[in-house]
């Protein structure tokens, strides 16, 4: 009897260690942020709001899902890794500002040194290129 009660209890500790670890992990690859301003992803002009970033699939780390949570609409957007030498403080958005408009170019995640960056169309490559042109970066709520 003693013994199925100590394997019950190791058991029930085990599923528990899966289960927070499973969590902390999706909760990891989500995250809130306040767009202030109109922005162009992938050819494509979103509304100012309150958005979630989240992958759609952890095993497909290309594939990220944007929400406006004030509209429900949501658009999944294909990106591509990038890389930095130190771990990102905040999980945050890059946004390459020129003559009024703002497009979405990278996302990080708090804690990870590999980010995303959209594919740059023509249109954000030669902006990028131009000395009017200057990054935004938010923060996410935290």
């Amino acid at each position: 009897m003693r013994k199925q009660f100590i394997v019950s209890i190791l058991s029930v500790m085990c599923l528990t260690v899966v289960v927070v670890t499973r969590i902390n992990a999706q909760s990891f690859q989500r995250f809130e942020v306040d767009i202030p301003f109109q922005f162009v992803l992938s050819g494509r002009t979103l509304p100012a709001g309150k958005y979630v970033v989240e992958r759609v699939d952890p095993a497909k780390q290309n594939v990220l899902m944007l929400k406006n949570t004030d509209e429900g609409t949501l658009l999944l957007t294909l990106v591509q890794r990038v890389e930095k030498e130190n771990p990102s403080e905040a999980s945050s958005l890059v946004f390459l500002r020129r003559e009024g408009k703002n497009y979405l170019v990278q996302i990080w995640t708090r804690g990870d040194s590999n980010g995303n960056q959209v594919p740059l169309t023509d249109e954000v490559k030669r902006d990028r290129k131009s000395n009017n042109a200057s990054l935004v970066q938010l923060r996410a709520r935290e």
